[in-house]
């Protein structure tokens, strides 16, 4: 190829990164595809591996991880052959945190084992730390606290010189959490006070708010509720300043449970229906869901009643919100089940209604045939007894075709009833 040729392969890739920063992903693919057949016919390994990595960026735009994937596979040996390290480095975080989206524990491992073994070629300290860490994390989630433990050492070792505050806190966190998982309890909180005690030291918030939430979190199991609010409360301050929703969401959570060990249950009831706010506004219905139920039994467990029946109907609009079937199932199982203990037996009749409707349309004939059972019962109460008898009819029928060992008490409540 000539070297008119190649730089015109060099002017496609650039007008491929200003379309991307303008937004025009379309062209921006399409140019870095042209320069990555243009770079490939010509032999030049940079220029190709530049355009891989630019067209996986791209895709990532668009959701499509896995096509991601395979241009990062595919430049990884490229930048290998010319000895970009630096450029190595980079692929192999990209690579990670595809790994991570994809649920890939197999990559995930050896992208990051690469990545400190890397970095500690290039003699790279805190590039080594970061990976380490990762790497740690994703150990203890996989169920190997112990496999962590030697990548925690490095990494205090890494981390014990002055400025290097914020990575020393992050390890002793990790260290905790193996601590947790080896049942040392006491070892843990001691962990994780001095992983708070650094990241207040180092003065930076981010760190700092981790580090209280875990502190929080381990205080509360240990039963030392006051010491866990305080530190939860400043956690979530932080995570207020810092505009971090998500770390708000679980802050709340995490403050609400406290405060119902303390007796405070209207004020874990306040925590908990603000997280379920915070999680609609970061469009995930379901999390916001777990949060209003929790909520909804709290408040039940005060005597907030009237609340307990206001959040029944916030999880109905968040499972409508969610479209799924099965949970919209059960955010009506839960507002008929308050509505009976409160002895709205009409409005309970209409729930349970709902509820088999929706569990016949998410295709579970037995839970349906359950809730028609308790609807037969709500009716016959109500002295609604032709009504009854045919919904407890049709709950014993899909019983019987689905699980005969279930059908033996509603077809007591049938014979009974007739």
């Amino acid at each position: 190829m000539t070297e008119a040729n190649t730089g015109l392969a060099m002017k496609r890739l650039r007008d491929a990164l200003s379309h991307e920063q303008a937004g025009r992903f379309e062209e921006a693919r399409a140019d870095a595809e042209a320069a990555l057949e243009a770079f490939t016919e010509a032999g030049d390994r940079t220029g190709a591996a530049a355009s891989h990595q630019l067209l996986a960026n791209l895709l990532l735009e668009t959701g499509a991880l896995a096509a991601a994937m395979a241009h990062l596979d595919a430049a990884t040996p490229l930048r290998e052959s010319t000895g970009d390290r630096e450029g190595l480095a980079a692929l192999l975080q990209a690579r990670f945190e595809i790994a991570a989206h994809l649920g890939d524990p197999g990559r995930l491992q050896a992208d990051g084992v690469r990545l400190v073994r890397l970095y500690e070629q290039l003699s790279d300290r805190p590039g080594e730390a970061r990976a380490l860490h990762q790497l740690a994390q994703v150990l203890i989630e996989l169920g190997r606290p112990l496999d962590a433990v030697p990548l925690i050492e490095r990494g205090l070792w890494l981390t014990d010189r002055a400025g290097e505050e914020q990575g020393r806190s992050a390890f002793l966190q990790l260290q905790a959490r193996v601590d947790v998982a080896e049942g040392r309890q006491e070892r843990a909180l001691r962990q994780a006070r001095e992983a708070a005690r650094i990241a207040r030291q180092a003065g930076r918030r981010q760190i700092l708010v981790d580090a209280l939430y875990q502190l929080g979190l381990l205080q509360h199991q240990a039963g030392a509720l006051a010491e866990a609010r305080a530190s939860l409360e400043e956690s979530l301050d932080g995570r207020e300043l810092l505009r971090d929703l998500e770390g708000r969401a679980a802050t709340l959570a995490a403050l609400g449970r406290v405060e119902a060990a303390m007796g405070l249950g209207r004020e874990a009831v306040e925590r908990l229906t603000y997280a379920a706010r915070t999680w609609a506004e970061l469009g995930e219905p379901g999390q916001q869901l777990e949060a209003l139920h929790e909520a909804g039994e709290t408040a039940l467990s005060v005597g907030a009643v009237d609340r307990a029946l206001a959040i029944a109907h916030q999880q109905i609009a968040a499972a409508d919100a969610l479209g799924d079937d099965t949970m919209r199932a059960a955010a009506w199982q839960v507002a008929g089940t308050r509505q009976i203990s409160v002895g709205q037996l009409e409005e309970a009749a209409v729930s349970f209604a709902r509820c088999a409707e929706r569990r016949a349309a998410a295709g579970q004939p037995a839970a349906q045939g359950v809730a028609l059972g308790m609807l037969g019962q709500i009716l016959a109460a109500l002295g609604q007894h032709e009504l009854a008898v045919h919904a407890v009819e049709r709950g014993v029928a899909l019983l019987r075709a689905t699980e005969p060992s279930a059908a033996a008490e509603l077809e007591a409540i049938l014979d009974e009833l007739r």
